[in-house]
């Protein structure tokens, strides 16, 4: 566990160097369970980046989740962005979406999912009140692993990493990839915490390659109101993004 949390140290170093901007990013969220097969989650969140001139708070609410089967979760929700731009005009965005989350059970309790989501964009400029708006579909497929042979009891550590692929339809193509890794720790039953870096990729046309466009160094707490429900969910991912 302390290579992997060394090696993941040294590989963000270099990330700072080599990064053309970086963003750093606090996410707060709480799960609440409705009943046995029935939650709801909000998160509030805050993103800073002085290399690219803008700072951006959020929130989610509501958001449910549907688990009918251990392997399977239906989601929905809202989200809201407040982007504060510091060179040009702010912007306000509202998100609705819902997804689908397949998981593979297994007796090794490593975490393997995929995850897509559709969302709708609509993104209003706060001084000419011009407005973009656009769906596209984003597809996760990822890992969590834990790092002690107690997996996923208290005063333990797992690992993250995902990668997941952006399709914008009103361009018709594949707009932007990211890359995320990062350790986790397990406080106690109710409280979670995580520390991700992400690597976007970005492209503005089919035609264009694909450039490594910015980093995000985030912190993630999660936080539970009831024992044991973070296991019984097996990924517990209410992050907003």
């Amino acid at each position: 566990m302390r290579r992997i949390i060394t090696v993941s140290i040294f590989l963000i170093l270099g990330i700072l160097v080599r990064a053309q901007t970086n963003a750093y990013r606090l996410d707060i969220n709480t799960v609440h369970e409705i009943d046995k097969k029935l939650v709801t989650f909000a998160g509030v969140g805050f993103v800073g980046s002085p290399e690219a001139n803008y700072n951006q708070y959020y929130f989610s609410f509501p958001g449910v989740m549907y688990t009918p089967e251990k392997w399977i979760q239906f989601w929905g929700g809202f989200k809201d962005f407040f982007t504060n731009n510091w060179e040009t005009d702010n912007t306000n965005e509202l998100r609705p979406y819902a997804g689908m989350k397949l998981l593979v059970l297994n007796s090794a309790k490593v975490h393997l999912f995929n995850f897509t989501q559709y969302e709708y964009r609509y993104i209003t400029n706060t001084t000419t009140k011009s407005i973009q708006k656009y769906g596209r579909i984003r597809n996760r497929l990822g890992i969590e692993t834990p790092l002690s042979s107690d997996a996923w009891s208290a005063k333990t550590f797992y690992f993250m990493a995902d990668a997941e692929p952006f399709y914008q339809f009103d361009k018709d193509m594949v707009d932007q990839i990211r890359l995320r890794m990062g350790p986790g720790y397990v406080v106690n039953e109710k409280i979670r915490l995580e520390l991700m870096w992400r690597m976007q990729l970005s492209r503005s046309t089919k035609s264009d390659p694909f450039e490594w466009t910015e980093n995000t160094f985030r912190l993630n707490v999660k936080i539970s109101s009831k024992n044991g429900l973070f296991k019984r969910l097996i990924h517990p991912d209410f992050e907003i993004d």
